[in-house]
Formats: C-alpha cells, structure tokens, sequence
C-alpha cells in the first residue's frame, strides 16, 4: 500500500511553468522540450538526461516513447500535441531527427549555441531549479513542486530537508 506523494498540478500551473521559458533562444526551445517531456510524461530528470530519440516510435498516426525506466520496467507513454510541438521546435533548432540514436538534449552555451556534449540528470535538475527561481520571482505565491513536494539536499551535510523543516539558510 503505498501512497501518492504529492499532488497533480493545476493547468494553471502548468501555464505559468511553461510561461517562465522564452521560447524564442535556443535553449528556450530546449528548456520547454524538456518541461514538457516531465509534464506530460512524468519522465523523471534520469529519464530526460537518458532520452535518445531512438525511443521515440510513431504508430498509428501517434508518436510514442518507449521507456526503460527504473526497475528495469518498460514504459509505452503517449506524446501529447504540446510535447511534439515544443519537441519538434527543439530538434530543428539543434538539426536533429526523430528516430536518430543520439541524445535528444545538449548543452547550450551562453551564446545560445548548442554543443555537442549531451545533458547529464545534474544538468536537467539544475535547468528546473532556474525556471523554478524565475517563477517565484515573477509570482511569489505559486506553488513550486520542488519546494512543496520533493526533498532537497542541504550541500555541507547532504542531509534531505523535507518542506516542513523549513527553508534553506
């Protein structure tokens, strides 16, 4: 018996996650791919970093991404519109192709060029925690699933805080 730990975002929560990034930059298109991919696929930053768009399979008319996923279990997970749209913007930008067997992510550099070295989990989390602070700061009162949902690590002991024990000094 295990219980759900958190809860589903609203669509208004979604709109304003998904405000904060300027899809106009090349890691904006990035950024909202990636967005998107733990929004409606619930891929885990793992899962990101690990994405090849080999996974991906067009069927039916659909696309979908068939996962392995932690646990060794083998996911089928249904690409909304909303993902294939900020997904293909993504892969333009960055001259790839569905079903190439390389990574679908890259680093950006802070002249917006897109470089060879793929996204580690680290660099996905890291990419969440700024879009995160950028939403805070736009509105003060939005709920940030980070911070009402996941443990962070404090750096000098590693010790996990859960919301309860307060905010990070």
């Amino acid at each position: 018996d295990e219980k759900p730990v958190g809860r589903r975002l609203t669509v208004q929560e979604v709109r304003k996650l998904r405000g904060v990034v300027a899809p106009s930059t090349n890691k904006g298109k990035r950024d909202l791919a990636i967005l998107d991919s733990m929004l409606y696929l619930g891929l885990r930053r793992a899962e990101v970093a690990h994405l090849s768009l080999a996974d991906l399979a067009q069927d039916g008319g659909r696309w979908w991404l068939i996962l392995t996923s932690k646990g060794s279990k083998t996911r089928r997970l249904k690409v909304s519109d909303v993902l294939y749209k900020s997904l293909s913007a993504w892969l333009d930008a960055a001259y790839l192709r569905w079903h190439d067997e390389r990574p679908a992510f890259y680093s950006v550099n802070k002249g917006d060029v897109i470089s060879n070295t793929p996204l580690t989990p680290n660099d996905v989390g890291r990419a969440g925690q700024v879009r995160e602070s950028a939403l805070q700061a736009a509105d003060p009162g939005v709920f940030c699933q980070r911070q009402a949902v996941l443990p962070r690590p404090i750096p000098s002991t590693g010790r996990r805080l859960r919301p309860a024990d307060g905010p990070r000094g």
